[in-house]
């Protein structure tokens, strides 16, 4: 996509027509793998949310799941790793709020049942590798902790950040805002970058 633009750019008057018409197409094409999702996975996904994935076998969405707008769900491989490692899983009933960001790339993201996703919450289950001597971008994502796993009747507050390598307990809470660094225990409540316990339900 970023070649096109930068191609239709070049083209002055007749760029902006091409482009105009890729907008229309990329909406209807859109609107169609949505509703296709939909009916798949009895499922509701607002037609604002984004869903990108490269093999849909390691993609899976439970009945009853629902997407708000402006969410990003992500399950592609690296180009410069492993391929095959990339796996994103919603479990039956769990609700993901509005402009979200989950990636599963280059790694594991299972996210259980009847869990709740506030808004604004970043879970990324891979980091990039950061050897000197290349660029950062140009590396591959990190192998050795790349999962994330959220079991079921976990409520995630606004605003949370979770790192790789981190599984969530059954039924814990965590505050808004926070930096999740290591596993939460079941019914626990934590809070705070790092989070930490605050007490158990």
């Amino acid at each position: 996509m970023r070649k096109l633009a930068l191609l239709t750019n070049k083209l002055g008057f007749i760029g902006i027509f091409l482009k105009v018409i890729i907008i229309m197409l990329n909406k209807l094409s859109k609107w169609l793998r949505t509703a296709s999702l939909e009916i798949k996975y009895q499922c509701h996904i607002h037609p604002d949310a984004q869903i990108l994935y490269t093999d849909a076998k390691r993609f899976s969405l439970a009945e009853g799941v629902f997407i708000g707008a402006n969410t990003i769900l992500i399950c592609a491989d690296d180009e410069k790793g492993e391929w095959g490692v990339s796996h994103l899983s919603i479990g039956k009933g769990t609700s993901i709020g509005e402009m979200n960001n989950i990636r599963a790339g280059g790694g594991t993201i299972r996210i259980g049942e009847k869990c709740i996703l506030a808004q604004h919450i970043s879970i990324v289950a891979a980091n990039h590798l950061i050897a000197p001597g290349e660029f950062m971008i140009d590396q591959a994502w990190d192998t050795t902790k790349n999962f994330i796993v959220i079991e079921d009747d976990v409520w995630i507050g606004s605003g949370v950040q979770i790192m790789p390598g981190v599984t969530i307990g059954k039924g814990a809470v965590i505050g808004a805002g926070s930096v999740v660094t290591k596993d939460v225990e079941p019914n626990s409540i934590v809070v705070g970058s790092p989070a930490k316990l605050v007490r158990m339900r």
